[in-house]
């Protein structure tokens, strides 16, 4: 019997007030990341023509993209989850946050307009995420499908992307080409405006509304694919068209902020261990999780030091802990089934 901590599963009591406490913490977030920053304590009433600048173009954009962000990738992370039937698989483990970088990296080498960036972002991210999954699969075709085979092939890529990515570097335009694509690797929020918002909606937010509609075929998912097959479902299809979106959303939030790691994976994971996998529960309860857990992460970037902390390395300095502790927790499942 699968092992959680609370039951979640058809609205249930625990559920309902955990899901109301985040969103009540999420709203705290907010007021706290437009009041706090390197300028000081700022309110929107009684404020200079300096200080309202600071306000509504800087903090705003920014903190609206941090809380859209970390809600776009949770959910993209739930739903390769999902699909894999694994809480060790994301975006990220998968090449496909890499792989959108790459895109990226040879947009702005190629002078790519700005809307041609998430799209360029998103089809380099889906190859990435297709040549994991076929090398994975071609290493195992005369035997049974290992997901961690999948995982140590999704890391071994990746790495390949990196030295991909530091190659591409030498033939960026200028030094101020170099250092945006160094902000680009290790995640950033800094410099966000309200048309970036555009692309997180449009190539973000719409996907993640699209994958709350598959909800239930996520659920689905869970059983054998053979018995789902003799059934009528149509299991490929729906795999590739789960995978589809939330490629596509987590590359929106490369495009704008680069790589942002770890949200995508323990976020979900840690709710699927503590509410289960009912995945009508899951993907909004991850959405408004990972917009807090982001904003907590920026918040923290630009208020810790004197200097700002690209966001990509605080959510990693938060995310491992969480994570280990993920593994510590699923530690059975996997000695007992050897995935």
């Amino acid at each position: 019997m699968e092992r959680r901590l609370f039951r979640a599963d058809n609205g249930s009591f625990s559920g309902t007030v955990y899901l109301s406490v985040i969103i009540a913490g999420l709203m705290v977030l907010f007021f706290l990341a437009l009041a706090l920053g390197s300028s000081g304590f700022l309110l929107p009433w009684d404020l200079t023509a300096a200080q309202k600048a600071i306000l509504w173009e800087i903090r705003l954009p920014r903190t609206l993209a941090a809380l859209l962000a970390g809600g776009i990738l949770a959910v993209s992370g739930a739903s390769y989850q999902g699909v894999f039937q694994n809480p060790l698989v994301s975006p990220d483990l998968l090449g496909a946050s890499a792989g959108s970088v790459i895109g990226i990296m040879l947009g702005l080498i190629c002078g790519a307009g700005f809307w041609m960036l998430p799209v360029i972002s998103f089809g380099s991210g889906m190859l990435a995420m297709l040549l994991v999954i076929s090398v994975a699969f071609l290493i195992t075709r005369n035997g049974g499908f290992s997901a961690v085979l999948l995982i140590l092939v999704g890391v071994v890529l990746s790495a390949l992307f990196s030295a991909v990515l530091n190659f591409l570097r030498y033939f960026l335009p200028d030094e101020s080409s170099i250092f945006g694509a160094s902000y680009y690797m290790m995640g950033a929020l800094n410099g966000v405006s309200m048309p970036d918002m555009l692309i997180l909606t449009v190539f973000g937010l719409v996907p993640v509304l699209g994958l709350c509609a598959f909800s239930r075929s996520l659920d689905v998912l869970t059983l054998p694919h053979e018995v789902l097959e003799t059934q009528g479902v149509r299991v490929r299809p729906l795999v590739f068209m789960i995978l589809f979106l939330a490629t596509m959303a987590s590359s929106a939030t490369v495009a704008v902020g680069g790589i942002i790691a770890w949200v995508s994976l323990i976020v979900p994971g840690i709710l699927r261990f503590a509410f289960g996998r009912s995945h009508v529960f899951l993907l909004p309860c991850a959405f408004f999780t990972g917009a807090a857990f982001l904003l907590l992460c920026d918040l923290l970037s630009r208020t810790l030091i004197p200097h700002e902390i690209p966001i990509g390395i605080m959510t990693s300095i938060i995310g491992v802990p969480f994570f280990l502790g993920l593994l510590y927790l699923t530690r059975r499942k996997y000695v007992q089934t050897g995935v």
